[in-house]
Formats: structure tokens, sequence, C-alpha cells
């Protein structure tokens, strides 16, 4: 792809600039690598003790699920990366516009996946997270990459 002179760009990266204030700051480390050692110790750092967490792939209550969720989420991936495009904020509420990568062997296969997606935050007077719902197309950014979901994806795209 050419484009103003460049022979390629990746129309999904960010270009916007982060705005936000320093109760975030905690919450965007904890996701900007999936990968980390410590990911359950930081995610006890972030969020209350009561949540409501989805991602699209799971819906989470409990402080000790998610930790053990992201920790395998973490341990399952090659590299992960998130870098965090625009923060709207109103009041307590944030949403939080993001680009995600990461790698992964599935079936001795290599694979990597590029996505955007938006997260709606909501802190506690503390400023511990206590709401966490993502918006992205998981189908796009995941199952496409599964054999047999592939194949049935690939079908139904023809389709519509």
């Amino acid at each position: 792809m050419r484009m103003n002179g460049m022979d390629h760009i990746d129309l999904l990266q960010p270009i916007g600039k982060m705005d936000h204030d320093d109760r975030l700051i905690n919450f965007l480390e904890l996701f900007s690598d999936l990968t980390c050692n410590d990911i359950g110790t930081k995610v006890r750092e972030v969020y209350s003790e009561h949540i409501y967490f989805s991602d699209t792939l799971k819906v989470i209550d409990d402080l000790d699920e998610l930790a053990n969720y992201l920790e395998a989420t973490g341990n399952h991936l090659e590299y992960s990366r998130i870098i965090f495009d625009r923060v709207f904020q109103i009041g307590d509420e944030y949403f939080i516009q993001w680009y995600m990568k990461t790698g992964f062997n599935l079936l001795g296969r290599a694979l990597q996946t590029k996505s955007i997606g938006m997260s709606h935050i909501r802190l506690d007077e503390e400023g511990k997270v206590i709401l966490h719902q993502d918006f992205w197309d998981n189908t796009e950014g995941l199952f496409r990459h599964i054999p047999l979901i592939k194949l049935f994806y690939k079908q139904f795209k023809r389709r519509v």
C-alpha cells in the first residue's frame, strides 16, 4: 500500500494523543503488556474487590477469577502490546480507544493479530476499577485464526 509517499502504513496504528488524569496510569500500565510475570498482583492493585469485567470473551465478577484469567491469557501469548490512543472522560467514567497486537502459537503455527477497540472503565472512590467493558471485534481479531471457526468465518463473510 502506498499513501502520501509512504510505502506501507498500518491504518490501525493510533494517531491520537493521550490526555488523561493520573488515576488511569495503573490501569494503562497493567494492560500495556499482558505477558508480564506479576500480572495477578497488578490486577489486585488496579481493580476493586467488587467488579464487573467483560472483554467480549468472558464476563467476570470475582477479583481472584479476573487475576487468574488475565494471568492465563498472558501465559498463552508470545507477546502482547496494547497502545492506548485516546481517553474520553466524564466524571469517574472513562472511554479509552486502543490498538492491540498479540502473537501466539496455535497448533504449531505462529500467529499475529491486530485489533482496535474501546474500553469503558468506571472507578470507585479509591480510584480502583469497578467496571471494565471492552468493545472490539473478537471474530476478526482472534477467532478467524482458529481452523474450524476460520472455515465457517470465511464462508459466512462470502455470503454477506
